[in-house]
């Protein structure tokens, strides 16, 4: 018996396994469940266990795919009280997770299994009081250790190289022994909220978060301490009765909050790079002097302090001072270049020394309930904007405002006013008033040439008297008790936007205006409208006065020529007269009791959005929508058209169409031709119907449209019952991917094959016809004993799977299987083919061997005799069989190495215990098995010390590598040449200039940014006077390019369909090239990010990656050479954050979608250290090497998109960072588009 072929068998069964994405098992583990992510990674849910036992006892047998299993999960369970001994069995996670729930204790032996590939262990909000915390040391994958909200006591002695990550806050620790820890690379231990009364002298070279807060240590030896590149120290609340003198190189934010000292001496301190101190909410009744020349933000608010130091202050950085709720009479002259907080408010503050005071960059300056007729004097000649919100401020004075000749803004909002006088000002241009108590407003005794901009809503105004204002162009007065408006009485020729939305009105006025523009009036006590009384030339863009007003009949004036949207949904109509209008572009009648509708007449020529859902219409009036060339929404559900949509009902004349919702009309049998018209990305939805036969005449028209694009045809519940009218479309994968729902048993539609049916009697000929076809699958079945000659023949060009497993075949007939392709996979493993005839097989292999094809015969019982042996030497005239070789004809029994970087494994083990290597000699080097982990080739690239254009055909490279490995850096430094080999850049012809950049991911396939090429166009074919793109390059001129240098034609381009220029979502696409690159040193590929762990990781807030790009420098010049710089990845939630801070605008993040994340230096970096992305660097990956295994490579796991803000680069600062696309959200995407073309 010849081992050889066995140990290509079981390997190859293995890879197969892994292409076909198997992740949970399919026996019964109850009382667990296991499910499977976006990423194919198993998840076992054991919430509903009753024991550790029966844990133990689901998982006894289950066989799951070791490197797919991600996480075990038990979440609010009140019966499993311990882990005990065997409770995983042979199973092993990477993240294990247990909440709410009432595990008191953990057996020493319970988490041997995890030993070897556990990264992330939590037990949170349990009763749990003790831990093996000694037997740590054996887990040398765990860097994430999570112990909060528990009972712990205490934490002993323990050592672990791996973890980075201890949270043990919220429990009941009373010790901790520090010193005899051995963490060399912990950096971040939360041990607030426990009951610590002392901590021993800490040493770590690596820690870089300390949280203490909320425990009862009452002094703190620091002086003690070494811990060198510790940044955050949290001391809040632990009752410290005095302050150490703090000696740090590394400290910069410190939080010394609600503590019992009550004095501070900053000069015994030697903190040289603290940005961030804390000393709020304590007795401190004196600041001294502070000299820092790194502190950036210091809170001394809720204190006692009476006096500060302002005059022996040095904070050349300063730019957040915070000494509200003191006990401050006056304040000195503040001098600042860097200031842009101060808060003062709630001190006893009588007088400030304006004169002297000098902070330029100030931006809030809250001094409120303080305001002295005088206090603001000083500031008459230079005050923009003045700020008062959220605040006690009962009274303001108005009368001093003609004094403030360049004031435009003035915000007094959700404060305690009540009237708002008389007063002049020929500069203010906004006035914020709203969310006050606001009684009364003397608006005929304002003098406001400029005003244009009043926010009254939310007030207690009763009545207003008339309003005069030549420039007033927006007025709010929401959410008021206005009873009656006397609007004949206005005269505001420039006013455009008026809302009297819920002021309780009884009447509607006569509005007679010709500038308004919108008019809200929803959520008032009037009963009726007389529009013919109305004058608004202008008004009615949108109109939206009808919603949930009760109306009975509808009758429009046809004076209303520019009417875009009218919503009269949820009313009491019974029917629509023929409606007419060239502008309407959204009109709604759902939720009415509408039975017919007047289709003679109707003409609406620019109407996107139709919505007559949830009417009771007698009859539909299908020729409605031919008239509609523009629409995109066509909404019905909730209706009667069933039980049959006749052939001809619908027929759609519009190439913009969306969305078609037929849901929830009693259909149960769709005609041929029933709905016509359907463009490649409509999405129809016919759920929740009757319909139980999906007959191929009705059906495969509209799907053979859908699945040209990203259609969708929805049959969410519905009665199909997945039987054999069905064939048609199990057969056809391509179409059955653009189908939606379940089969009646439960069955996803999409999961659907042909096989594991019993079927009596397989109808070979139904695959004559299918010249289309791509993937057949037939496994699981009864097709064997014997495939007969004829079984199968294909006859489609694009044939690239059969599947034919678990049949019970142990014979193939020559001529069983026709029609193969070069690259088609026939799966024929777990059969009991014990018998490799050459008459059957070489036919198949010697088509299968040309290219790419496979022949899986995995789980077959074949002896590897002499008979084979002999086989192969006659047809492959190899004369000596030597052993563990692998034979030329066994070459397509494997994949190519071209496939080898998607596959896990590139290498065998023979029986005798020796491996052999699958890569070719000379042009890879060999690695031991032992190096390889699951998911990582086993294959270095073989690159020669000089670049040369050596062909791709005849030379393995995989991505990721490269010669020079990159040391960390400040960034925005010129790069090695071959330092970033993946890097492209994108010429546009038009512009004649480098536009953006990319990434080669195949020879052929560049990735970039969707912004960079044409907008609006998912799919561009043959640009060929547009983009080019230049590969292997270093210098940006042309002229300074060398042999090695290559240059492609573009030949399509594939933006994302869900890109958005409005908020840059989805901001990726693919460029095709003309013809393949030629890889080499200067040229090679960068890849994908296939495992959401690793990119998870990589993401993480922290985290360094490098961008490298021609875009503009510092001084917004153009680089001269390829340009590096590294970033540290901002977490979505401090990028918002931290952005809203800087601008003062909760809007500016509103293009920060789930599918990007940002990256950039805080504002806790100086501006000398600040780097950032530029113009010019928009499509250019940001990159992360994997240092996991000596066998690191390099991912792209951003693209650069955009930026919140639009100033020059010059202009940035820290706390201004840039938007990359999330790359690992995309990569199905790229999977599909890439192997179509």
């Amino acid at each position: 018996m010849n081992p050889l072929l066995t140990v290509l068998v079981i390997f190859f069964a293995h890879i197969l396994s892994e292409i076909r994405g198997q992740t949970c098992p399919t026996q019964d583990i109850s009382p667990c469940k296991c499910a499977e992510d976006a990423y194919r990674r198993a998840t076992v849910d054991c919430s509903s266990a009753s024991s550790s036992a029966e844990i133990s006892s689901a998982l006894t047998n289950t066989s799951l795919p070791p490197s797919q299993l991600w996480r075990f999960y038990i979440q609010n369970n009140a019966a499993v009280l311990e882990l005990t001994e065997g409770t995983f069995q042979r199973l092993t996670f990477e993240f294990i997770q247990i909440y709410g729930s009432a595990v008191k204790n953990i057996h020493p032996l319970a988490l041997v299994p995890l030993q070897g590939r556990l990264e992330v262990f939590v037990i949170s909000h349990c009763p749990l009081e003790d831990f093996p915390f000694y037997d740590l040391s054996e887990f040398h994958r765990l860097k994430e250790l999570h112990l909060f909200n528990n009972l712990l006591t205490s934490v002993p002695a323990f050592m672990s190289k791996s973890l980075e990550i201890l949270f043990l806050h919220n429990n009941k620790i009373m010790s901790v022994e520090f010193d005899r820890w051995a963490t060399p690379n912990l950096k971040v231990l939360q041990l607030h909220n426990n009951l610590l009364t002392s901590i021993p002298a800490i040493r770590s070279d690596s820690l870089e978060l300390l949280s203490l807060n909320d425990n009862k240590i009452t002094s703190l030896k620091f002086d003690e301490w070494a811990t060198p590149n510790l940044k955050q120290l949290f001391l809040s609340n632990i009752s410290l009765t005095s302050v150490p003198a703090f000696k740090s190189d590394s400290i910069e934010n410190l939080i010394l909050c609600t503590n019992k000292f009550t004095s501070v001496k900053f000069e015994e301190w030697a903190t040289p790079r603290l940005k961030v101190l804390k000393l709020c909410n304590m007795s401190l009744t004196h600041v001294p002097a502070l000299k820092s020349d790194s502190i950036e933000s210091l809170d001394l608010g809720y204190n006692k302090i009476t006096s500060v130091e302002f005059d022996g202050w040095a904070t050349p950085r300063l730019k957040q001072l915070l000494v509200n709720d003191n006990l401050l009479i006056s304040v000195p002259a503040f001098r600042s270049d860097t200031l842009e907080i101060l808060r003062l408010n709630n001190n006893n503050i009588t007088s400030v020394e304006f004169d002297g005071w000098a902070t330029p960059n100030l931006r809030v300056f809250d001094i409120v309930k303080n305001i002295h007729p005088l206090a603001l004097v000083p500031l008459q000649g230079r005050l923009e904007v003045f700020v008062i919100s959220h605040c006690p401020l009962e009274d303001f004075p108005f009368y001093n405002l003609s004094e403030f000749h360049r004031l435009k803004e003035l915000h007094l909002f959700n404060n305690l006013l009540t009237s708002v006088p008389a007063f002049m000002s020929k500069s203010l241009e906004i006035l914020f008033l709203h969310n006050n108590k606001i009684m009364s407003v003397e608006f005929d005794r304002w003098t406001t040439p400029n005003l244009k901009v009043l926010q009254l809503h939310n007030n207690l105004l009763t009545s207003i008297p008339a309003i005069r204002s030549d420039s007033l162009e927006l007025l709010s007065l929401n959410d008021n008790k206005i009873t009656s408006l006397e609007f004949d009485e206005w005269a505001t020729p420039n006013l455009k936007q008026l809302f009297l939305s819920n002021i309780s009105l009884t009447s509607v006025p006569a509005f007679k205006s010709d500038s308004i523009e919108n008019l809200t009036l929803c959520t008032n006590k009037f009963t009726s409208v007389k529009f013919e009384e109305w004058a608004t030339p202008r008004y009615f863009h949108e109109f939206e006065t009808l919603y949930s007003n009760w109306c009975s009949h509808l009758k429009l004036p046809t004076r209303w020529g520019r009417l875009k949207q009218l919503l009269v949904n949820d009313n009491l109509l019974i029917s629509v007269p023929a409606f007419r209008s060239d502008t309407l572009e959204i009109l709604r009648l759902n939720n009415n009791n509408i039975t017919s509708v007047e289709f003679d007449g109707w003409a609406t020529p620019n109407l996107r959005v139709f919505d007559i859902g949830n009417n009771p219409l007698l009859k539909f009036p299908s020729g409605i929508v031919d008239g509609m060339t523009k629409l995109e929404e066509f909404w019905c559900q909730g209706g009667t058209l069933g039980p049959t949509l006749s052939s001809g009902f619908l027929e759609f004349h519009s190439k913009a169409l969306k969305l078609v919702v037929l849901q929830n009309n009693g259909i149960s049998r769709v005609e041929p031709g029933a709905i016509k018209g359907l463009r490649h990305d409509t999405k129809v939805l016919l759920g929740e119907n009757k319909i139980d036969v999906l007959s191929e005449g009705s059906f495969r028209p509209m799907l053979a449209i859908l699945s040209i694009g990203d259609g969708v045809l929805d049959l969410s519940g519905n009665p199909i019952p997945c039987d054999c009218e069905m064939w048609w479309l199990v057969l056809a994968r391509k179409l059955l991917r653009h189908v939606s729902g379940k089969c009646h048993n439960g069955t996803e539609l999409r999961d659907v094959d042909s096989g594991n049916n019993p079927l009596l009697k397989f109808p070979s000929g139904i695959v004559d016809g299918m010249t289309k076809l791509e993937e057949f699958w037939c496994q699981g079945g009864t097709l064997g004993p014997t495939l007969s000659s004829g079984f199968l023949e294909f006859h489609s060009k694009a044939l690239k799977l059969v599947v034919l497993q678990n049949n019970g075949i142990s014979r193939v007939e020559p001529g069983a299987i026709k029609g193969l392709r070069h690259d088609t996979k026939v799966l024929l493993d777990e059969n009991k083919i014990d018998v490799l005839s050459e008459e059957s097989f070489r036919p198949m292999l010697a088509i299968l061997s040309i290219g790419d094809g496979v022949l899986d015969l995995s789980g077959n019982p074949i002896p590897c005799d002499c008979e084979m042996s002999t086989e192969h030497e006659r047809a492959f005239n190899d004369a000596v069989q030597r052993p563990f070789t692998v034979l030329p004809c066994l070459n397509s029994l494997h994949l190519s190495p071209r496939k080898l970087r998607t596959v896990a494994l590139t290498g065998m083990v023979t029986q005798n215990g020796s491996w052999s290597s699958l890569c070719e000699p000379g042009t890879v080097t060999l690695s031991h098995v032992g190096d390889c982990r699951s998911g990582e080739l086993c294959c270095q690239p073989n690159v020669q010390n000089t670049t040369t254009m050596t062909s791709a055909l005849n030379t393995f490279f995989v991505c990721g590598r490269k010669n020079y490995r990159t040391t960390s850096s400040n960034g925005g430094k010129p790069s090695e040449i071959e330092e970033w080999p993946w890097q492209a850049a994108i010429y546009d012809v038009k512009a004649q200039d480098f536009v953006c950049g990319g990434a080669l991911i195949q020879e052929q396939w560049v990735l970039t940014a969707a912004h960079c090429v044409r907008p609006g166009i998912p799919f561009l074919s043959d640009p060929k006077t547009d983009f080019v793109v230049h590969l292997g390059k270093h210098h940006r001129a042309d002229t300074e390019d060398d042999e090695y240098v290559q240059i492609r034609q573009v030949s399509h381009i594939f933006q994302h369909k869900d890109y958005s220029k409005e908020n840059y979502d989805s901001d990726i696409a693919l460029l095709k090239l003309a013809k393949p690159s030629v890889l080499t040193e200067r040229v090679q590929l960068i890849c994908l990010p296939t495992k959401y762990d690793v990119s998870d990781e990589n993401l993480q807030d922290g985290m360094l990656g490098w961008v490298a790009g021609w875009g503009n420098d510092g001084s917004d010049l153009q680089t001269a050479v390829l340009t590096e710089v590294q970033l540290p990845v901002i977490s979505n939630r401090l990028c918002r954050r931290d952005t809203t801070n800087f601008t003062g605008d909760f809007t500016a993040t509103r293009t920060l979608t789930s599918n990007m994340f940002c990256a950039g230096h805080s504002t806790n970096t100086s501006l000398e250290d600040y780097r950032t992305v530029c113009p010019g660097d928009s499509g250019s990956p940001m990159v992360f090497l994997s240092n996991a295994s000596h066998d690191s490579y390099w991912t792209v796991e951003g693209i650069v998109s955009h930026f919140f803000q639009k100033e020059t680069c010059n202009l940035r600062r820290p706390g201004q960072y840039g938007v990359f696309t999330r790359v690992n959200r995309f990569t199905r995407w790229i999977n599909e588009v890439l192997p179509d073309f």
